[in-house]
């Protein structure tokens, strides 16, 4: 218990900063957002609160920026259809949402037009993650309508991206995910799928993404070859997918290869591996990596 001195009236901005910081940690949400209100000197209080959010731990302001994530998301998939009139209106709703997700289900349509990605950029000015993704049953090309110069334009537009997520997307070439990469040098997540996601996006993604921590490639065309682009940048991953289906099978990850990604990443907390020859060489190194949490190896 903090008393004032005898006679002298207490206020809480008499406080240290650290200890006003500590004293904010026993609010709840509900209590931070009626709080942030009170003047800007508590609203960068709160922001920098860490809050329990689903059962994670963020900074308020981040717990904040999901929940909204998650009533846009709620907002477009009550949509039969998902068009750029659709997003429009979640834009006008949300105005400075700096994420965007947009999941093609069983109950929807996405409707794509020739500059959808620009629309996007121009809608969402302030746009730092964009997640395309789809969890139908019977549709795996939602999104097949998207062009490279879409994604290349729309990269030129929003630089200050973290997260990418481009499921399905078959239409964009391996030079386009270079180039999008290339431009959004800030990304900390990158979650691509398909054919055209080859050694060469191992490459760009290595040598220019310096804050990366999160590489997740999906039935991507990579071989052997990108083994050695994992020592440009050592030590930087936490999240390493990688399902492979190389056309040119003798060009295939090795066990050897695979023992040599592993050793430049010691920092890896997740791996998931398919279609990768996994022996006894890389289950070593597996084991020799100290924060590693969850491996899954799927033949």
């Amino acid at each position: 218990m903090i008393q004032a001195p005898q006679g002298n009236p207490f206020h809480f901005m008499d406080l240290s900063l650290e200890l006003q910081d500590y004293a904010f940690k026993f609010l709840n949400i509900s209590d931070l957002k009626i709080t942030s209100r009170v003047c800007r000197h508590f609203n960068d209080l709160v922001l920098g609160t860490r809050v329990t959010y689903h059962g994670s731990q963020f900074k308020y302001s981040e717990a904040r920026e999901i929940g909204k994530n998650r009533e846009i998301c709620q907002f477009l998939n009550s949509k039969e259809v998902i068009d750029i009139a659709a997003i429009k209106e979640a834009a006008q709703r949300w105005p400075n949402t700096s994420h965007l997700e947009i999941i093609k289900t069983d109950q929807n349509i996405i409707e794509i037009c020739e500059d959808f990605l620009q629309q996007i950029a121009e809608l969402f000015p302030s746009l730092k993650s964009l997640t395309l993704t789809s969890r139908s049953m019977d549709d795996f090309e939602a999104f097949k309508d998207l062009s490279s110069e879409d994604l290349m334009i729309f990269s030129d537009k929003c630089p200050n991206l973290t997260q990418l997520t481009l499921i399905d997307c078959t239409m964009i070439s391996k030079e386009a995910y270079a180039y999008v990469i290339k431009k959004c040098s800030k990304l900390r997540t990158i979650c691509l799928k398909g054919k055209n996601v080859t050694d060469q996006v191992v490459q760009v993604a290595m040598t220019h993404l310096t804050s990366l921590h999160s590489m997740q490639l999906f039935d991507a065309d990579i071989t052997r070859n990108a083994a050695q682009y994992f020592s440009i940048r050592k030590d930087t991953l936490t999240d390493l997918l990688l399902h492979s289906e190389p056309e040119d099978n003798e060009n295939a990850f090795t066990d050897k290869d695979l023992a040599e990604v592993i050793a430049q990443q010691k920092r890896l907390r997740s791996i998931d591996f398919k279609g990768l020859s996994v022996g006894p060489i890389s289950t070593k190194a597996l084991d020799r990596l100290p924060n590693l949490s969850d491996r899954t190896i799927r033949s």
